[in-house]
């Protein structure tokens, strides 16, 4: 449970190599200082030559980051609920709940 923050209440900087799984969270009353970004932040600027993605290669691609099941109340000033700002990618983005 993420809740009464004045920023994200999650942010991935950067991503390194990936692979990060967001799971079953809760995420409200987030943002209430700001008005840039949404309770789950994430940018993408400086890439990683890692062996992430499949464990045996170096590459400066990273593995996917997943994003899944989890509640995510949009109230206070975020523009958005998840917001994969500057970059990001490789992101696998499902079976999340919205209320705004």
């Amino acid at each position: 449970i993420f809740y009464h923050g004045p920023r994200a209440a999650i942010n991935f900087n950067d991503g390194f190599g990936g692979g990060s799984v967001l799971d079953n969270n809760l995420l409200f009353n987030t943002v209430m200082e700001t008005g840039d970004h949404g309770p789950f932040n994430s940018w993408d600027r400086q890439p990683f030559i890692t062996k992430v993605r499949d464990g045996q290669t170096a590459s400066p691609e990273k593995a996917y980051d997943e994003i899944r099941n989890n509640m995510i109340v949009g109230n206070y000033y975020g523009q958005e609920g998840i917001d994969n700002d500057d970059g990001s990618q490789f992101y696998n983005t499902h079976h999340n709940f919205f209320v705004y």
